[in-house]
């Protein structure tokens, strides 16, 4: 029953790690660039890569986003940069088991 239950998390964890890669793509497209957008990225790269720093710098500059960017803020196309880089990093965890 543990390792069923197990399995059904690691699962979760690996669709939560795609849809986080997917949501960095549609960012660095320009779908969606919005602050909301920005916080839901934030949160989704801290719950499945909590232990990754490289990928926890990322989440505290996602929280240091506003489009127009400002003092101590990144704007967008200091997003898009960081994401760009980042990006193959996120596409390699997401895809290991």
């Amino acid at each position: 029953m543990k390792a069923m239950i197990w399995d059904m998390v690691e699962k979760d964890m690996k669709s939560k790690r795609c849809r986080a890669a997917e949501l960095v793509k549609a960012f660095i497209d320009g779908a969606d660039r919005g602050i909301d957008a920005a916080g839901k990225l934030e949160n989704l790269l801290d719950i499945t890569f909590p232990d990754n720093l490289e990928i926890q710098d990322l989440v505290i500059s996602l929280a240091s986003y506003r489009p127009e960017g400002g003092p101590n803020l990144y704007n967008e196309a200091e997003m898009v940069t960081l994401l760009k880089k980042e990006l193959p990093v996120i596409e390699r965890l997401s895809a290991q088991e």
